[in-house]
């Protein structure tokens, strides 16, 4: 079970969450595949993204935190991606190019 991959609704009730317990809110985790989702529904793409690696368990507060927080490469264990999203811009058929 990694962040990359599982959606959590509440990281602060994971068993090794080293705080958060009783908080009057909570913290979800979303996995890649609902990132994906949200992108296909609304016509979006990735413009640019970064992975950061906060603690050393697979999800937020699992694990000793690291301080300072480490940049790491998307097939790296991380618990936070900062994400810059955009539109898509669908072809309109006068802009499609004719075929060859």
């Amino acid at each position: 079970m990694t962040a990359q991959s599982t959606y959590v609704h509440n990281v602060y009730e994971l068993p090794n969450s080293s705080y958060g317990q009783g908080a009057p809110y909570i913290t979800q985790s979303y996995c890649r595949s609902d990132l994906d989702r949200w992108l296909q529904q609304n016509d979006g793409c990735i413009l640019m993204q970064e992975y950061w690696q906060c603690w050393d368990g697979d999800f937020w507060t699992v694990g000793e935190q690291i301080i300072p927080p480490r940049r790491v490469g998307p097939l790296d264990k991380h618990q936070l991606a900062c994400v810059l999203l955009g539109k898509r811009r669908s072809a309109r058929p006068e802009q499609v190019p004719a075929s060859v």
